[in-house]
């Protein structure tokens, strides 16, 4: 089961090497909602929020959730997409390059770099 409690996901943070400003940078709106009183939950959903679109009526189940994402894909509570790292990169095998008007995240063998 997840933590729910700040100080203890933050040994967790200190365990795996990520620094707190790494941490808060990275993961600070969950360290914000452990400080407020996150609930644990074990990664148990029960679709509440699907429900609650079909008894509204609402066409869309953004128009029911709590933390939507826009309609360009950014999520305001995460602050998703955001940076990533040229090292976490390099250790997914990832490459990121502008295609036309597009910024895409591509696979690359080991020891490439993703350029084409």
């Amino acid at each position: 089961m997840l933590s729910c409690r700040r100080d203890v996901q933050q040994l967790v943070f200190d365990t795996i090497g990520l620094t707190h400003e790494e941490a808060q940078a990275k993961f600070g709106y969950l360290l914000e909602c452990f400080e407020l009183g996150a609930p644990p939950h074990g990664g148990i959903a029960f679709g509440l929020d699907r429900l609650a679109m079909l008894f509204a009526g609402a066409p869309s189940i953004r128009d029911v959730i709590a933390f939507p994402k826009t309609a360009q894909a950014q999520c305001a509570l995460t602050g998703a997409p955001a940076y990533v790292a040229d090292e976490q990169l390099q250790d997914l095998h990832l490459a990121v390059r502008q295609d036309g008007s597009k910024v895409v995240a591509a696979a690359v063998a080991a020891g490439g770099n993703g350029s084409s």
